[in-house]
């Protein structure tokens, strides 16, 4: 068949692409909805639900996967044609309905998934080139992945998994498949936002390894590609088989928006011939720029694009299938195969040297440490370009440090945000422009929109306590994520019955610190009471399950009861309890008539 002959119609409402092809059928169903449209606090809701619509158990009739890229989300299978269908269908029903029995399996896959990945290159570059705001949130950890609620990722799939917002594509004119979807419209594609400060072309030395990298910002062309290709070609041939300097050189991109798109180059490099390659790769990248490639060049890539073309395999039109899919959702004119050749086929070598000449300055050139600032480049900013003016806290244990470089170690609050700073570099953090605050029990990490983080320990500085207080205020709940939600929740409930059983609380700080570490998830707090064990001075909790009595770090001198029979006499402030066949007293029991609460409570344990 010709490759003008692709179906074009609906099923339920949703655009469907199809060809007619050899077995096994391929087809799938693509959504506008990625990673570019979350938010930091929000980040992999997208992924949850791909995993939630995914089967939950292995699905041997087809093969089968789902992804979920910067603009795109695509569950997919090939097999027979009922058995895609079947597949597909089901995938549509826990869209409609997801299975949120399963939400807490899959928060856990996640998190394992994310553990054992490392963040590469190309997630820094472009993390280093957007923040974490919209295209750069693929260069960063997914935050929500334990925040988010049932409510919320019910409202994320309402929004975007949509009949409007999505498309089907099969190596199958007559796939038979009901779809019903949520109605709802196309989903706007995010504007790249690029951190305004930063000069390109730039440099940055990084200290997680991988190799070097070369990112470009490029408007999408066939000039481009052709470019690219020949690029990396060049580069082997000299990197690799001329000077040795590199093993692999590979060439990859990631869509913006319709018209947008960023590109990279990468490659392993020795640190001792760090210098050498970044110098010859741009000596590669310049010559290719100015005169474009040669006439081989471009003919051998316009002949390998016709080679390409005789390709009318299965998993070939399924990767044109998806490709007119994405290109649909980003409202792109519906171009057809021999539409593609053809205009491939008129591309000059003077558009290719355009189209390297505009990326040539726009180049982010990522590398260890030791990497060189080539002429023309700009050193990366590594530190905010602004500060705030207020409070100064100093470090709590200043008396205690000899080296004298900490001496000069500050953090400066105001009502606009935060400054880590000595004299010469600052981090800020502006309370605007922060876009996720990490909460953990006595610190907190802020985010800001232009990638930096800053951690905020309370115990590290003066008036600390004071500063998280601060902090909570200033950032809405919204852009806050906790690094451990169950020990979190604890150490709020602990918090807010001390606050209500305590004047003062610095003799059991802590007791109280240590307290929500001890605490099971979901157990009860009720009561609160300072107490002596001899002339140690602790904290009594009790709850619905055990009474603690904890004592400096909670090891020595503490004791818990579990719940049950537990002989106890109470008589003013004092508490006797009979634990491990002995009466452990507890004395000068405060706030005044918490030990005949405590007891009366013991005692009901046992009825």
């Amino acid at each position: 068949m010709s490759y003008s002959d692709v179906v074009q119609r609906q099923l339920g409402g949703v655009p469907f692409f199809a060809v007619e092809a050899a077995a096994p059928v391929y087809a799938g169903i693509s959504f506008r909805v990625g990673r570019a449209d979350e938010t930091a606090a929000s980040t992999g809701v997208t992924h949850l639900i791909e995993h939630l619509v995914m089967p939950p158990a292995s699905y041997p009739d087809v093969e089968c996967n789902g992804t979920v890229e910067n603009l795109f989300t695509t569950v997919w299978a090939s097999g027979s044609s009922s058995n895609v269908a079947r597949f597909l269908r089901e995938v549509l029903e826990r869209a409609n309905e997801l299975p949120f029995e399963r939400l807490e399996v899959e928060r856990r896959i996640l998190a394992a998934e994310q553990d054992t990945r490392s963040v590469g290159s190309i997630q820094q570059a472009i993390a280093l080139r957007f923040g974490p705001v919209a295209h750069g949130l693929t260069g960063y950890l997914e935050y929500g992945v334990q925040r988010l609620t049932e409510d919320e990722i019910a409202a994320w799939t309402a929004e975007r998994f949509t009949v409007g917002n999505a498309v089907i594509w099969a190596t199958d004119p007559g796939l038979e498949l009901d779809v019903t979807l949520p109605s709802g419209s196309r989903r706007p594609v995010p504007e790249p936002r690029l951190i305004e400060y930063v000069e390109y072309p730039s440099v940055y030395e990084s200290d997680a390894g991988g190799g070097v990298l070369l990112s470009m910002l490029v408007s999408r062309s066939y000039a481009f590609g052709i470019g690219r290709t020949v690029l990396e070609r060049r580069l082997r041939d000299r990197l690799r088989y001329e000077l040795g300097l590199s093993y692999d050189v590979s060439t990859d991109s990631m869509s913006l928006t319709g018209e947008r798109t960023l590109a990279w180059v990468s490659a392993d490099v020795s640190d001792v011939n760090l210098e050498r390659w970044c110098e010859e790769a741009l000596r590669v990248f310049d010559e290719l720029a100015a005169d474009g490639p040669t006439d081989a060049e471009l003919e051998s890539e316009k002949a390998r694009a016709r080679q390409d073309d005789l390709d009318a395999s299965p998993a070939r039109w399924a990767g044109w299938l998806t490709w007119t899919a994405e290109q649909h959702l980003l409202d792109n004119p519906y171009e057809s195969r021999d539409e593609s050749s053809r205009a491939f086929e008129e591309v000059t070598r003077e558009q290719v040297a355009e189209a390297l000449q505009e990326a040539r300055s726009s180049l982010l050139l990522v590398g260890p440490e030791g990497t060189p600032v080539l002429p023309g480049f700009a050193e990366y900013p590594i530190y905010s370009t602004q500060r705030v003016s207020g409070r100064r806290h100093r470090p709590s244990g200043r008396r205690d440090r000899v080296r004298r470089s900490l001496r000069d170690v500050e953090l400066i609050s105001s009502p606009e945000g935060v400054t880590s700073a000595r004299r010469d570099w600052a981090v800020t953090a502006l309370y605007e422009s922060t876009v996720l605050c990490m909460r953990a029990p006595g610190a907190r990490t802020l985010l800001t929109d232009d990638g930096f983080f800053l951690p905020i320990v309370a115990d590290d500085w003066t008036h600390g306590d004071e500063l998280l207080e601060e902090i909570d205020r200033a950032i809405p709940p919204e852009l806050v994520v906790s690094e451990s939600p169950g020990l979190d929740a604890r150490a709020d409930a602990v918090a807010e019955l001390a606050s209500a059983t305590f004047k003062r609380t610095w003799l059991i700080s802590d007791e109280l610190a240590i307290l929500p570490m001890l605490l099971e998830d979901g157990e009860l707090l009720l009561v609160l009471a300072k107490a002596s064990r001899g002339w140690k001075l602790g904290l009594v909790a009790l709850t619905d399950r055990r009474l603690h009595f904890v004592y400096d770090d909670g090891t020595k001198h503490s004791f818990v009861v579990e719940r049950g029979r537990v002989p106890v006499k109470a008589e003013g402030s004092t508490l006797e309890l009979f634990v491990d066949d002995e009466w452990i007293t507890l004395t000068d029991v405060e706030p005044k008539g918490k030990a005949a609460e405590l007891g009366q409570l013991l005692r009901d344990w046992s009825t």
